[in-house]
């Protein structure tokens, strides 16, 4: 199975110091990466096929400063996302 490109679910902000507004998105792909460390169990040291999310955050310059990959569930990245965002606000 090949991996497809992820595509946008949700895009929100958040204020960083209460000031500085930055993005945050959980996009929504059919591919988990590997671990890479051959000592891991199998389900995690392969690559895992299925739907996943992802939670990406932007800087104020609109580069993308962190990732995290593979969460089983939008409403698992969601809530991981409003934990590490305390202020975010999705767009409609």
């Amino acid at each position: 199975m090949n991996r497809d490109s992820s595509k946008t679910i949700l895009t929100g902000h958040w204020l960083y110091d209460g000031s500085v507004k930055l993005k945050v998105q959980i996009t929504e792909t059919n591919f988990k990466p590997d671990s890479g460390d051959f000592l891991d169990p199998e389900d995690i040291r392969n690559d895992q096929f299925g739907t996943y999310y992802n939670i990406l955050q932007y800087c104020h310059e609109g580069k993308l400063v962190s990732q995290v990959q593979g969460i089983a569930s939008l409403e698992e990245a969601q809530e991981l996302a409003k934990r590490n965002c305390q202020s975010l606000t999705w767009s409609i």
